[in-house]
């Protein structure tokens, strides 16, 4: 039977592919130092390995002869070292509607008594829930990754609410499951990811038996580690599934395709839902109408002005002139790219003394002197004067650099002050917001407490009463 040992991820590739374990970290699962005949670092595959590899992740592991690197080995069957597994069902997920007939479902969560005694015991941390939707395949079928509902309510304040709204796009049955979280990450780092998150097409995926749930964007090379079990940054502490059936027809119905080409013109892509839309088609009716000729008129004169001034620098002006008279409209700028101005052939070789800005620098050095002969001298000595102007502004820009980056040091300094007392009075109004989670949301009474709702869930409420979702 081969050994098992125990090591920490040095180092990956940038894909998250493979990486290498220390060999100076190896150890076996009793706690004793283990040494290996080898010289080099471990290899590990992310094939071989029941996590994504990350650095500073622990796993235990069996090695095997590497047949490509001599005296070294490679891991086998890796899986990560966890602290502790998610507790099932110490999360609930309810829908207060048997019925669902609106893409905005009302939903409800609660926590088991036995949860908060974690959370009491990682006070220091941050908590959040994470909720996600995503419809079954069908006969094996891939997965529309834009019909995956993600939602997550961040910080102890919005799990306190115990209550929100799960927006479906698309009709169809659907694994729901529901996570609380605990991590090391500061809040607005964890809100920044969960809207990267949710703003790209994304296929979310969990594997129950390596307790891995990671997001998958365009392919295995880029998936984005998400909420591993027992990790160092994001801890899954407890978990819970249900199942349910979204009906066809709750859906708004879809935009005609001649709004869709007017809206996209001003960068109005692909609203959610039908408030968005009639926003949209306000602004785009009311001001975009005069903005469009405003527009039009300022790029065009603009690229013709710029076709211009690549004239006489020497440069290719057609693609500027030719976006000027061109009779498409366009909302954006349709700077044409550098390739496309390329210098002028004319201008190589002996064809320098026919450059524009040569020739119209001759013209006006001969008109100086031809239309001002007494004070021509004086044209010479303030060219002379304007380049030592020029080089003196490029010293004084060098030292107000200078003093601009020790300003900059002085400030970075008292934002490291501040940001220490203000996790310092985060750590110390955590405990109570614990106690006011528990109170609305704790599962140990059939009828908790509800919060009252706050402005954004009001909006919400007022939302979903005069608007529907369109279908992806």
């Amino acid at each position: 039977m081969s050994k098992i040992y125990v090591g920490t991820v040095v180092a990956i590739d940038d894909s998250y592919k493979f990486g290498f374990i220390d060999r100076k970290s190896l150890k076996y699962t009793d706690g004793s130092k283990a040494i290996l005949d080898t010289d080099a670092d471990i290899f590990v595959h992310l094939d071989q390995s029941d996590t994504l590899l990350e650095e500073g992740v622990q796993l235990t592991f069996s090695v095997e002869k590497d047949a490509k690197r001599k005296k070294a080995f490679r891991v086998s069957e890796a899986v990560r070292l966890r602290d502790e597994m998610p507790i099932y069902n110490g999360i609930r997920l309810h829908f207060d509607e048997r019925t669902i007939e609106h893409p905005m479902v009302p939903i409800r969560w609660c926590i088991e008594p036995e949860m908060f005694d974690a959370m009491n015991r990682h006070s220091d941390e941050n908590w959040y829930i994470a909720i996600i939707a995503q419809p079954r395949s069908v006969n094996g079928h891939w997965i529309d990754r834009d019909q995956i509902v993600f939602q997550s309510f961040i910080g102890l304040r919005d799990m306190a609410m115990g209550r929100n709204f799960l927006t479906f796009k698309a009709p169809g049955d659907y694994d729901v499951a529901i996570y609380l979280v605990r991590t090391k990450e500061d809040l607005a780092d964890v809100r920044q990811k969960h809207r990267e998150i949710s703003g790209h097409s994304a296929q979310i995926w969990e594997d129950s038996e390596k307790g891995v749930l990671a997001v998958w964007r365009e392919s295995r090379n880029s998936r984005l580690p998400f909420l591993p079990y027992g990790g160092n940054i994001n801890v899954v502490t407890a978990v819970s599934r249900t199942s349910v059936s979204v009906p066809d027809g709750i859906f708004a119905k879809p935009l005609s395709a001649g709004m869709k080409t007017y809206l996209s013109y001003f960068g109005l892509h692909d609203p959610k839902d039908e408030c968005s839309t009639r926003g949209r088609v306000a602004l785009a009716c009311i001001v975009g109408a005069p903005w469009l000729v405003i527009w039009e008129t300022f790029k065009r004169s603009w690229m013709f002005f710029s076709g211009g001034i690549h004239f006489l620098l020497g440069s290719n002006p057609r693609p500027f002139w030719k976006e000027t008279f061109t009779p498409y409209l366009s909302a954006d700028s349709c700077m044409p790219w550098d390739e496309e101005v390329e210098k002028m052939e004319i201008y190589n070789g002996w064809g320098i003394l026919l450059h524009p800005m040569l020739l119209l620098l001759v013209f006006m050095t001969g008109l100086m002197y031809f239309v001002f002969p007494e004070t021509y001298h004086i044209f010479l000595i303030s060219m002379i004067g304007t380049f030592v102007c020029c080089v003196g502004a490029v010293f004084l820009g060098f030292w107000l650099k200078e003093k601009w980056r020790a300003r900059e040091t002085q400030k970075q300094v008292r934002q490291f002050e501040k940001e220490e007392q203000r996790k310092l009075l985060v750590y110390q109004e955590r405990t109570s917001a614990i106690s006011q989670v528990r109170q609305y949301t704790s599962c140990e009474s059939e009828t908790p407490v509800e919060r009252p709702m706050d402005v954004r869930l009001v909006l919400a409420n007022i939302k979903r009463k005069v608007c529907r979702t369109y279908r992806v």
